[in-house]
């Protein structure tokens, strides 16, 4: 009877101890865009390159990524959102145990327009306001109403 539970015992601890030992690990990283303004809901697909298996998973609301549960391999990742170039970043490797951190990755904008836009003010407007603030009938402040308040009641304070 003792040496049956002492064999269930060391059974349950012999699997504990191989499932612990598979060294599962996990790939993390942020995306932004080139402002460094963070993406949320971009795509990133992880391919293992040795079994052509692939994990996919979006950014959350402040542009992070994280999946957890890879075997130790080479890896590749890409990343993907609508109105930016696709990024990949091929043969990441994985060791046991490792959570490997990619930082942070900037996407560019797809089909961004390389031309600028010159913005010129026109002279007459402004000459027009200047000459109407300077010319206004109440630009004098002496124009203004003085509010005379009572001496008496300043100096009770």
């Amino acid at each position: 009877m003792y040496i049956s539970i002492r064999l269930a015992i060391l059974v349950i601890l012999y699997n504990v101890g191989a499932y612990a030992q598979s060294g599962l690990g996990s790939i993390t990283g942020s995306v932004t865009d080139s402002t460094e303004a963070r993406l949320p809901g971009a795509t990133v697909r992880v391919v293992q390159l040795s079994t052509n298996t692939e994990r996919v998973t979006l950014t959350n609301e402040a542009g992070l990524f994280n999946i957890p549960s890879l075997v130790a391999s080479d890896y590749s990742l890409t990343i993907e959102l609508p109105g930016f170039k696709q990024k990949k970043l091929a043969n990441l490797t994985l060791n046991a145990f490792q959570n490997l951190a990619l930082g942070t990755i900037a996407l560019e904008v797809e089909g961004a327009p390389a031309t600028t836009i010159d913005v010129t003010a026109e002279g007459p407007l402004m000459a027009q306001l200047v000459d109407a603030i300077e010319n206004h009938p109440r630009r004098n402040s002496r124009q203004y109403p003085r509010h005379r308040w009572p001496r008496a009641r300043f100096q009770r304070l």
